[in-house]
């Protein structure tokens, strides 16, 4: 839930950046602008942290409860 917050502030911060400088909303413009704040923030961090977090539940629920724990302890690495 948080996540999807920020990003959809991210991406109406970018569109009234665009708005304000009178751009055009290209993927161009877009990449400049909302994909560099969603890159700076802390999604971009806690996506990386669980991106394979969840992988152990297709081998069962202990394993996939495992993995999850390890990943938040080594955040992901």
């Amino acid at each position: 839930m948080d996540e999807a917050w920020t990003t959809g502030a991210q991406l109406g911060e970018a569109v009234l950046e665009l708005l304000k400088d009178g751009q055009p909303f290209t993927r161009e413009n877009l990449e400049a602008t909302y994909v560099k704040r969603r890159r700076a923030s802390w999604v971009e961090v806690e996506s990386k942290m669980a991106m394979r977090a969840r992988d152990g539940f297709q081998h069962g629920f202990i394993r996939g409860l495992l993995g999850m724990a390890l990943a938040g302890m080594s955040k992901g690495c």
